[in-house]
């Protein structure tokens, strides 16, 4: 019988645990175009950039937060839009977007969406309703890319071996 996971026994949850969030996004690298809203994030305790994208699809509103190109790493998987197959034909541009020292908001429809740059936060409202807050306790964090670690295997399953000790045990 396998036993329960448990925190310690789980390498995400022992890197993030009692971490709190240090992203920001920097207002000057802030672009709209059309349907996209384009800026980077930045994790200042790590010092890590990455991309962060906001596309409009109508009522629609979906966030994409992913490494900035490089020609050594290899990209993450994009999920494909196969839920509505037909979203990228609904972009809408964004109306009246507005940007101060400290937040970017912009509206589609009667939706609005507000981005908080210190403590990065996202929050979306229908009419005057907040629908989602994004980041609102400051836990996002970011798996960052790391290099492999020559002669350690580390994949690991649920039975808390190796995949060379888990296939000894089943056989």
């Amino acid at each position: 019988m396998l036993s329960p996971q448990t925190c310690d026994s789980n390498n995400f949850c022992k890197r993030n645990r009692g971490t709190v969030s240090s992203y920001s996004v920097d207002p000057k690298t802030l672009t709209v175009q059309g349907a996209e809203l384009h800026a980077v994030v930045t994790n200042t305790a790590a010092k890590q950039n990455f991309n962060f994208t906001l596309r409009a699809y109508g009522p629609v509103i979906r966030l994409i937060v992913d490494e900035l190109k490089s020609e050594d790493q290899v990209p993450r998987y994009q999920v494909p839009d196969i839920l509505e197959p037909s979203l990228e034909q609904q972009a809408t541009p964004w109306q009246a977007p507005q940007a101060t020292a400290k937040s970017w908001s912009g509206k589609v429809g009667d939706v609005t969406v507000q981005v908080t740059f210190a403590n990065f936060q996202v929050e979306v409202l229908v009419g005057k309703t907040t629908v989602l807050l994004f980041n609102s306790r400051s836990l996002f964090t970011m798996e960052h890319p790391r290099k492999k670690q020559v002669g350690v295997f580390t994949v690991w399953f649920g039975c808390g071996w190796t995949y060379s000790r888990c296939r000894k045990q089943v056989q």
